[in-house]
């Protein structure tokens, strides 16, 4: 699970709140019974949305990415 934020603060804050918003889905899913590997990760505000201005606040963003581990 990764987490997103806008150009909006500082740097430090966004990496931050990226990593907890991360977190809060990570403990959502896993208090519904998911029980995989499940990993939190923040990225801030290093990879905005392409075509979106980087202050834009649909910038805010969780993604979920599946990885298939062998």
């Amino acid at each position: 699970v990764i987490g997103h934020t806008s150009r909006t603060g500082s740097a430090s804050l966004n990496q931050a709140l990226s990593e907890e918003r991360a977190q809060v889905v990570v403990d959502y899913l896993r208090s519904q019974g998911v029980s995989n590997n499940i990993v939190a990760e923040g990225k801030g505000f290093s990879q905005p949305l392409p075509g979106i201005v980087f202050t834009d606040s649909r910038n805010q963003r969780t993604e979920i990415r599946l990885v298939r581990l062998n």
